[in-house]
């Protein structure tokens, strides 16, 4: 009998299918790391993302619900996840391939961490041509809560978690649609230790429908 995967891959999706074959690609080619699942919450998308999920058959699970934010997502998704660590990804970013593999060492390094993230770089195409850049910051490690009040340094896509630390800071806030990954952050940073694994592990997608600049409008 094969035992439960150590590690859940989360990636909640609304309207994406230009975006996440590419990004799905990206969980899925992991280096040097063991089995792993793959959970995809489908936030009632009205475009063709269904069908670009299908494409992958048992490779990931596939979860649905109405359309109702990424913070429901995310935690219908650990409500389901068998891992005891739980990463996550957004549906427009995408991995470098020794992501899990770092992480996964760092919380070797430290068994008693709530969480491990990384650092990124950010791009854009426009017009056939991509463009890459890095934001200059700290990456602490430890009691990071005074740091994080200060200004949010993790990115969704970075951060892996336990599943004990997500439960005790309380999920995810469906009440908000602003800043709820910075939020969940904060409440699990005030209970338990936080670690930078060390390098960049993610590419950070800018376009004119992501998040971000939602947020920032």
């Amino acid at each position: 009998m094969n035992s439960p995967p150590l590690l859940s891959v989360i990636v909640p999706a609304f309207n994406r299918a230009d975006l996440i074959a590419e990004t799905l690609d990206s969980v899925l080619d992991q280096r040097g790391v063991g089995p792993y699942e793959v959970i995809v919450v489908d936030d009632g998308s009205t475009d063709a993302t269904p069908e670009v999920l299908a494409r992958y058959g048992d490779r990931i699970m596939v979860l649905r619900q109405e359309n109702s934010g990424v913070s429901a997502a995310r935690n219908l998704a650990i409500a389901k996840a068998v891992g005891r660590l739980i990463a996550l990804c957004d549906s427009d970013d995408l991995w470098l391939p020794d992501k899990l593999a770092c992480q996964l060492a760092a919380f070797a390094d430290h068994p008693d961490a709530g969480m491990v993230y990384g650092d990124f770089v950010c791009f854009e195409t426009e017009g056939g041509k991509t463009r890459e850049w890095r934001i200059s910051q700290l990456n602490p490690s430890g009691y990071v809560l005074p740091a994080l009040l200060h200004r949010c340094f993790i990115v969704p896509s970075t951060a892996m978690f336990t599943r004990e630390a997500a439960l005790a800071a309380g999920g995810f806030d469906t009440s908000s649609s602003h800043a709820e990954d910075y939020d969940f952050f904060l409440r699990l940073a005030a209970r338990r230790e936080v670690v930078f694994c060390g390098r960049i592990c993610c590419r950070y997608r800018q376009h004119a429908s992501g998040l971000t600049r939602q947020r920032r409008r």
